[in-house]
């Protein structure tokens, strides 16, 4: 994987995201479970949390709302998040 100078970083806009949270059959429920699963972690805080979280939001609404949700680094496999 080719590393990206900062330039090219800055001028590639923001990182992509899953557009089903645009959708208004889904928005409200992909908001509440992130807010359920923040408050559930909230004294989690450590290099690499965001994983976690974003684990559990996946399952959570996968298993209780049989939605697919595509987390920021599916969507954006050449950023590094911690």
């Amino acid at each position: 994987m080719s590393k990206l100078t900062k330039e090219e970083r800055d001028s590639a806009g923001p990182d992509l995201y899953d557009p089903i949270q645009d959708d208004p059959k889904f928005s409200e429920t992909i908001r509440a479970v992130q807010e359920r699963v923040r408050e559930e972690v909230k004294n989690l805080n450590r290099i690499g949390s965001c994983h976690i979280i974003w684990s559990k939001t996946k399952r959570v609404l996968r298993e209780e709302h049989g939605i697919i949700w595509f987390d920021p680094s599916d969507m954006n496999p050449r950023t590094l998040y911690d």
